[in-house]
């Protein structure tokens, strides 16, 4: 599980679908996808939104990337609680340990599903495999390569997200040197916290860089 494997299936996903050129949109991980999509094939993408992620390093241990390594320990001590979780509010406490933000919460909660036998409940993704490869996750394996991104290219950062930090601008303008960068007052998870803003500012951006 790395950048450059999901990256390869995008490319597949829009080669076998014949999709032309699309818009290319991603949230934290995703975000690297995109951006790693827009770097390795640049022809297939018209557009690329990165949404509260940059073109760094970004290990486990550093700023906000640690919140994951939690989330993925909490939902995994759901998965083990088992019948003893009766409800997805039974499920929410045992996230309200590890973050107060209840929207958050709410949208952690989207990966959980009810076991087969009823007892407990199930993650829909692969919580196993994420906790071990978050490092692999937080890298950007581009560094160095010469690859650049010559279209418009908007990065959404949320205002009180240490992801897109200031310092980070300048390796953004190395990759994609036509880039835009808007702020949301909102955290990392600000599509949840901020929909109606986060809505506005990416389709006002597409209309007006979409005849480029």
């Amino acid at each position: 599980m790395d950048i450059p494997s999901m990256c390869a299936d995008v490319e597949k996903f829009m080669w076998d679908h014949e999709l032309e050129e699309p818009i290319l949109m991603g949230h934290s991980m995703g975000a690297k996808v995109a951006m790693g999509v827009a770097l390795r094939a640049p022809e297939t993408v018209s557009l690329m939104i990165a949404v509260d992620n940059a073109p760094v390093d970004i290990s486990v241990g550093g700023s906000g990337f640690s919140a994951f390594g939690r989330y993925v320990n909490a939902l995994s001590q759901i998965e083990q609680k088992g019948a003893e979780l009766k409800s997805l509010k039974d499920c929410d406490q045992v996230l309200a340990q590890v973050e107060k933000n209840e929207t958050i919460r709410q949208f952690l909660l989207t990966n959980m599903k009810r076991s087969p036998d009823g007892q407990g409940y199930k993650s829909r993704v692969p919580l196993d495999i994420i906790g071990k490869n978050l490092d692999v996750i937080g890298a950007f394996p581009f560094a160095g390569s010469g690859k650049r991104f010559h279209k418009p290219a908007l990065f959404v950062r949320g205002k009180q997200s240490a992801y897109v930090a200031d310092e980070y601008l300048n390796a953004i303008a190395e990759y994609y040197p036509k880039f835009d960068c808007v702020d949301i007052d909102a955290g990392h998870w600000l599509i949840s916290e901020k929909p109606d803003e986060f809505v506005d500012v990416v389709t006002r951006w597409i209309d007006f860089k979409e005849d480029y």
